[in-house]
């Protein structure tokens, strides 16, 4: 799944999973309110080993992933910075994201109106006229 995952353009590894239904893991997840960390343990060495975190469910329901340095995760618990460093990092990364959705799904249906026939639109119009009794 991740390697058939877009890579975002942004400061930090955003990774867009495409068709996250399909990946069982993924899919129980997924819908959980909660952060959730993957731990596919890809490196025999602990201390370069990477988790993924799963940022939380987006409104038009796309997954989103992160690789996150393990020894991070684990000063963060060790230090109880989590908190703050969810408030200040993960949060606002994720509003990022969903209101970048937002701003591509009023780019498509923005465009999706501009390519309508002359009839098409006629008919809509028309629609929009007349009078509901």
């Amino acid at each position: 799944m991740l390697d058939e995952s877009k890579k975002l353009s942004t400061n930090i590894p955003i990774m867009r999973a495409h068709f996250p239904d399909e990946c069982r893991l993924i899919k129980e997840w997924h819908t959980n309110k909660s952060l959730v960390f993957f731990d596919f343990n890809e490196t025999g060495n602990n201390e370069h080993s990477i988790l993924w975190l799963l940022f939380p469910i987006t409104p038009s329901g796309s997954a989103y992933l992160s690789p996150f340095s393990r020894s991070s995760f684990i000063e963060l618990f060790n230090h109880d910075n989590f908190d703050e460093y969810f408030k200040n990092i993960i949060a606002p990364i994720h509003t990022e994201l969903v209101n970048g959705e937002r701003k591509q799904q009023a780019i498509n249906s923005h465009n999706s109106t501009n390519t309508m026939s002359g009839f098409d639109k006629y008919l809509r119009n028309k629609q929009r006229r007349q009078r509901r009794l």
